[in-house]
């Protein structure tokens, strides 16, 4: 481990504290726990904001460890690399409180930044190609806005297969709302679900719906209700919208289509809007 100086990983967590809500600390225990993680979670949660801590403090702290973060798009690639730079800006500010000097980064762009220990992110939109190569961590951020999730995921799992079997520290990461019936997505998180026993999931679940949130964070049910009401009034109404979105709740694909996009005019509960970002929407 690199940046092993007394207190830095402490000071790290401690800083991580003033950001992240108890559930997130569950995560954050879950995935150093596991290699292999679904994440099924409502919107404006700050799952992006954990994953961008996660992957800046391994790569930061650990050499020879590499990670690919694929999104719908790469202007959704490059937002998550801005969140992953500041936490990097931030570990560097705890080094030079604790005098000490911060780890070399040798390549750094839109799409990817690289450290002299030989380890570092690159992000991309979700392609076969983009997965190629790998020899390190995988992470699906928002799957079923990613259209080739299906052709992706098999060349990702034995990429991160290989990475852990040669010693590496490497993660398979799916996260994503829930999604319509029947697509890749729901299709992958129930097959999950199911496999038991001796043909068990090698996949670790974890489900955190908004409203499970809101609780964590100390609302009441007159809150919640409050602020509930708020989001399917901007969703113009659409309640079996604003329950896939927020709520983890699988959706028929005979329901009315609704333009993903209009999402981001959708109220940012105050709850939340304290400690994330005002681009950490998903």
């Amino acid at each position: 481990m690199l940046s092993s100086q007394k207190g830095f990983t402490e000071y790290a967590l401690q800083l991580a504290h003033s950001y992240f809500f108890g559930y997130q600390w569950i995560w954050y225990q879950q995935w150093l726990k596991y290699n292999w993680i679904g994440i099924l979670g409502g919107r404006q949660i700050g799952k992006d904001a954990f994953l961008e801590f996660c992957v800046a403090l391994e790569i930061y702290v650990h050499p020879d460890t590499t990670y690919l973060v694929m999104s719908a798009t790469k202007d959704h690639a490059k937002v998550f690399m801005r969140g992953v730079r500041d936490w990097i800006d931030r570990f560097d500010a705890i080094h030079h409180s604790l005098g000490s000097a911060p780890p070399v980064i040798k390549a750094d762009n839109a799409l990817e930044v690289f450290f002299a220990h030989n380890s570092g992110l690159r992000v991309a939109s979700g392609t076969v190609r983009a997965v190629t190569g790998t020899r390190g961590g995988v992470i699906f951020n928002e799957v079923p806005l990613i259209p080739e999730a299906e052709d992706i995921f098999p060349s990702a799992a034995a990429q991160v297969d290989q990475a852990l079997r040669l010693g590496k520290r490497a993660k398979l990461v799916m996260v994503g709302n829930a999604s319509y019936i029947g697509t890749f997505w729901h299709k992958w998180w129930h097959e999950q679900e199911r496999l038991t026993g001796l043909n068990r999931s090698d996949f670790h679940l974890i489900t955190t719906r908004w409203s499970d949130a809101m609780k964590a964070r100390g609302a009441t049910r007159a809150q919640r209700n409050y602020e509930w009401k708020k989001i399917v009034a901007r969703l113009g109404g659409n309640v079996a919208a604003a329950k896939q979105w927020y709520q983890c709740s699988w959706r028929s694909p005979m329901g009315a289509l609704y333009d993903d996009k209009l999402l981001q005019h959708v109220f940012q509960s105050d709850f939340f809007a304290q400690k994330f970002s005002a681009s950490d929407h998903v």
